[in-house]
């Protein structure tokens, strides 16, 4: 595994100065998180959607939201309001900086304002930088990330500005759901930047890279039916794996089963992410087949509340003794949840 490659310290100069102005902008005064514009990536083309926080003077932060899968599931979650989850959140491709008391900094964070000799004194005053993707823990910015915000937080205050002298900025014309992005042009040796008006794009559902292990699944089509009901779910759990100093620290999953009458649990699996989130996602079949080998038999049902698992469990062998629900609400289960998050509080 290579390396992971962070800031330089030139990078980090830069990104605390820009910090720095941000901060004495103080743009969160008269911008809300939904006034969102995009900067396009110079050098990947990628366009970063951002979202001014701290209206209400709390948690002062700029996001930058990795593309329209992410802007949309940005819109999920005001959606969602008070049923918001913390995976949810955790689990959409950004990049943040907030600005954070002192005892809320890591000790990387320390290290960095300490090796550029800054002083930061008082509450939401210290700038923190963070990489936000699915599966794994907010993380400590790489080259790449901090190469990006380099470029695009002077945008973020050019279009700041304008806003606060024109709060109709970021209104397109007509009914198309528009976004105002910032484009850069490279003249000479410099950047050009220029508004341009984004429609848009539904992103394209994403196909797992699911490979059934036949072997695996042939067995469950085998074996005995048995008059009981499972319930299964897979969630997230508050717990971190890391096996190395250096690797970004991924969250921990649970693919749990529990009989529907006594509430037993039958079959657990923890998982972590290895590669990406999708491909821990794609390998979900052959680890619900080797569940119901382990039981050694096949249920009349199995329930879940999971539109994405009902699809993946209905990858398995089915019979006329087995059938598959998909329901609102798995009380069984939860109970066994709400046991285990009780272990990692």
């Amino acid at each position: 595994m290579n390396k992971p490659q962070y800031p330089s310290t030139t990078q980090w100069q830069q990104l605390y100065d820009l910090a720095d102005e941000l901060k004495q902008l103080a743009p969160w005064q008269w911008m809300d998180e939904l006034d969102l514009f995009g900067v396009k990536d110079p050098d990947t083309g990628e366009v970063g959607f951002v979202s001014i926080m701290g209206v209400l003077g709390e948690h002062l932060a700029v996001a930058f939201y990795a593309g329209f899968a992410a802007l949309d599931r940005f819109w999920e979650m005001q959606d969602l309001g008070e049923e918001l989850t913390p995976d949810f959140l955790l689990n959409t491709p950004q990049l943040q900086l907030s600005f954070e008391d002192r005892q809320t900094l890591e000790k990387y964070d320390l290290q960095v304002v300490k090796s550029l000799g800054r002083k930061y004194r008082g509450s939401n005053a210290w700038p923190q930088f963070r990489s936000l993707r699915a599966g794994y823990t907010p993380w400590r910015l790489l080259a790449d990330e901090a190469r990006y915000l380099i470029h695009a937080l002077p945008q973020v205050m050019e279009v700041a500005r304008r806003f606060y002298t024109n709060p109709d900025l970021l209104e397109g014309e007509g009914e198309e759901e528009v976004y105002l992005v910032r484009v850069p042009e490279q003249v000479g040796e410099e950047w050009q930047w220029r508004d341009e008006w984004w429609p848009f794009v539904t992103p394209d559902l994403e196909t797992l890279p699911i490979k059934l292990d036949e072997k695996t699944i042939s067995k469950v089509g085998k074996l005995p039916p048995r008059r009981s009901t499972v319930e299964m779910e897979f969630f997230w759990l508050p717990a971190v794996v890391q096996e190395h100093p250096d690797d970004r620290p991924r969250f921990a999953y649970m693919l749990l089963a529990v009989d529907s009458h006594s509430g037993m649990v039958l079959g657990n699996e923890m998982l972590s992410v290895e590669t990406t989130f999708a491909d821990m996602l794609a390998d979900m079949p052959n680890l619900m087949a080797q569940m119901l080998l382990n039981l050694g038999y096949r249920p009349e049902t199995i329930l879940v509340s999971d539109p994405l698992l009902y699809e993946m469990v209905g990858l398995l062998p089915a019979s006329p003794q087995f059938s598959l629900e998909l329901v609102d609400e798995l009380p069984m289960l939860d109970q066994a949840r709400a046991f285990l998050m009780d272990r990692f509080r």
